[in-house]
């Protein structure tokens, strides 16, 4: 996942994006933003879930590269490029109010449920997480009027998906994880390209909580 421009989001970076994604054809350039709020787990932790998945993956799931990895607290939708320094703005305030706390993995396992497509990391949510959910669709709101409803219980990374309409009848064993926990410390506000291949990431602005980074290690 490409990383902001250090000093966090710059109105350039929106415009390059918006330019390469209409050199990828007509089919897939947009006018709008697709948009979603992130925690990026470090680097070493990401590897470590990535090699697990590709270990336990059968041939019809396609695992997600290590960099591409990352816990959803709010999906966007298409936002219109003159509302993203607003957008990011209250986010950040949002952000600002909590204190830095961690998401503790327990299992590699199908999900959803119900009708499993992909395998997830899944955690369970705890009060600080969902609080930080809240205040991020709150914040969000008045900027993404496409923004899904927010859901603060179902915290996870997607680690593995179904290849185009392939089934899968058997779905690997839940594994437990231990010592896995990722750090939140800072929210990413992501620029999602759709394309032929799968969606790209860029990181267009970090919002510390607290007020302060601690960065990604």
């Amino acid at each position: 996942m490409g990383r902001p421009p250090e000093g966090g989001y710059r109105l350039p970076a929106l415009e390059q994006i918006a330019a390469a994604s209409a050199g990828r054809g007509a089919r897939y350039a947009r006018s709008a933003v697709r948009l979603f709020v992130a925690v990026i787990p470090p680097p070493a932790l990401a590897q470590r879930l990535a090699e697990a998945a590709a270990s336990i993956a059968p041939p019809e799931l396609r695992v997600i590269p290590a960099e591409n990895l990352h816990v959803t607290i709010h999906f966007l939708g298409d936002v219109q490029p003159d509302a993203v320094a607003a957008l990011e703005a209250d986010l950040a305030a949002a952000a600002a109010r909590h204190t830095p706390t961690e998401l503790a993995l327990d299992a590699i396992a199908p999900g959803p449920r119900r009708r499993p497509r992909m395998l997830w990391a899944t955690a369970n949510a705890t009060s600080g997480y969902t609080a930080i959910v809240s205040d991020a669709a709150a914040a969000a709101a008045p900027h993404a009027p496409s923004a899904r409803p927010a859901r603060p219980g179902t915290p996870h990374l997607t680690l593995a998906r179904l290849r185009g309409r392939a089934a899968l009848r058997r779905w690997p064993d839940p594994q437990p994880l231990d010592d896995a926990a990722v750090p939140l410390a800072e929210l990413a506000l992501v620029h999602s390209t759709p394309g032929r291949d799968g969606a790209t990431y860029t990181e267009l602005a970090t919002l510390p909580l607290g007020g302060q980074s601690a960065g990604r290690r």
